[in-house]
């Protein structure tokens, strides 16, 4: 204690400071021989268990997303299977509907024939319509559905709610049951005429097989269509008009020689040797097209073939489908009939005034022909009656003009063009009725879809009534 109290006396500020460091130097310093105390180590075993925790979180967390990812991908398999079924009745449901609709369009135009044949005056007004409900209507769901909310409507008040819905004992609604039109989903038949096509399959007829290959040759012969021959196609082959219809001929007829379209009736080797050397390997089927899309199948069939023509050929059925339906064939289709009725070398002039081979000249003769109509059925609702009497508002202006042989032949004779040629008569080539018809039929729920490809013929080539419409090629996909 003496030095600081000399420190203290002497009353130096210095003094004091230094012996303030003086003495933290002693308190701090750490002697010599001092030994320092070790933290106790952490064991090894510590880290691992912090490890496999942490590993075991990161699995358990991966097998929870990818439980959840399962069960959202089962959930959706599941709901697309449900509306996938769902559609897939909705799909019948258009087929059955289609074949409503075309079997009581043929009992009705049948009644408007008979009306016709027992009433003279009745033929000017009908003027050979065809009633078609899909000219009015887009027969579907929604029709039905509106349909149904009518019928609803009219109901007596107390037994509110849709018919279906009822108990059949108790007249009660029962909520677990959906009334007819209460369904999740749409669908719609889509119905094109067959009958006014021309028709492959009647290639394998010896009947009717000149007046096809005609046709064929007459719609495949003006110039615009050259570049169809003159290009090869990816494998290398490059055939004529001729080339293609013999092709057609042999994939559907009984034998395994070539037609000769030039010389008929002598064998041009075998048929065989035109699909030699292909990757696929096959030869023709020697049977009946099955569906359009086997055309594909035949040598020379190229996809702007099937684009050109496509929509004026048919192949189904072939023993009910063997007339042109003026009532709804394309005006090509039915001059290219006609210059196969003229397919005789001594009907040059007559081939010359319908332009057999010139589509401008063509076209000009239907326009013609179309004009003539107008005014020849001008005429007939003027001249008083029943046509006079209904005029503007008789089933012609309702449902529209269709052709008809008589006024065909009609306009012929004029132009002093003597129809048939050598072997057929007209009304084996030409129809007055559509009897043949192709739907496809669509469900839809949601994303899913269902279709249901037919062909439904309503009469025999002999004229009898098919009941309820014969299926031919029934398809789902």
């Amino acid at each position: 204690m003496e030095e600081p109290r000399r420190h203290i006396e002497s009353g130096t500020a210095s003094g004091l400071a230094a012996w303030g460091l003086r003495m933290r130097y002693q308190r701090t310093r750490i002697p010599a021989n001092h030994r320092f105390a070790r933290l106790p180590r952490m064991g090894s075993g510590a880290g691992v268990a912090l490890l496999l925790v942490v590993i075991v979180i990161a699995v358990l967390a991966s097998v929870v997303v990818d439980m959840s990812f399962t069960s959202r991908v089962q959930l959706k398999l599941a709901m697309n299977g449900r509306d996938q079924l769902k559609a897939r009745y909705l799909a019948s449901s258009a087929m059955n509907l289609a074949r409503i609709l075309l079997w009581q369009e043929y009992l009705l135009n049948k009644g408007i024939q008979n009306l016709a044949r027992q009433f003279p005056q009745a033929q000017q007004m009908i003027g050979g319509a065809q009633i078609r409900f899909t000219n009015f209507v887009r027969p579907d769901s929604e029709l039905l559905r509106e349909l149904m909310n009518t019928c609803a409507e009219t109901e007596d008040e107390s037994l509110s709610g849709p018919i279906s819905n009822r108990d059949e004992l108790t007249g009660e609604l029962d909520d677990t049951v959906d009334g007819i039109g209460e369904f999740e989903g749409n669908f719609f038949p889509e119905i094109s005429d067959e009958s006014g096509k021309i028709n492959l399959g009647m290639l394998r007829s010896p009947f009717q097989q000149r007046i096809v290959i005609e046709q064929l040759r007459h719609m495949l012969l003006p110039q615009q269509y050259n570049f169809l021959f003159e290009t090869p196609a990816p494998d290398g082959y490059a055939g004529t008009r001729e080339d293609l219809i013999a092709n057609l001929v042999d994939w559907v007829d009984a034998d395994t020689n070539r037609f000769s379209l030039l010389y008929p009736g002598s064998s041009g080797g075998p048929e065989d040797a035109v699909y030699a050397g292909l990757r696929e390997n096959y030869r023709p089927k020697n049977a009946p097209f099955d569906t359009l899309e086997e055309i594909h199948l035949v040598r020379g069939v190229s996809d702007d073939f099937m684009r050109i023509f496509g929509n004026k050929l048919t192949v189904y059925p072939g023993n009910l489908n063997r007339t042109v339906n003026l009532q709804t064939a394309d005006w090509t289709v039915i001059m290219a009939t006609l210059c196969g009725l003229l397919y005789d070398p001594t009907r040059a002039r007559e081939r010359s005034l319908l332009g057999c081979g010139d589509p401008i000249i063509q076209k000009q003769f239907w326009d013609r022909f179309e004009q003539w109509r107008k005014e020849l059925r001008a005429r007939v609702q003027g001249s008083g009656g029943m046509g006079g009497m209904f005029g503007n508002l008789g089933l012609q202006t309702l449902l529209g003009a269709p052709v008809t042989w008589a006024e065909l032949d009609q306009y012929l004779k004029e132009l002093q063009i003597t129809l048939p040629a050598v072997g057929l008569r007209p009304e084996e080539v030409f129809g007055a009725q559509p009897t043949v018809f192709r739907v496809k039929a669509v469900g839809e729920v949601n994303k899913a879809r269902a279709t249901i490809d037919f062909v439904v013929a309503t009469e025999s080539p002999q004229g009898a009534a098919l009941n309820g419409g014969q299926i031919w090629g029934y398809h789902e996909h």
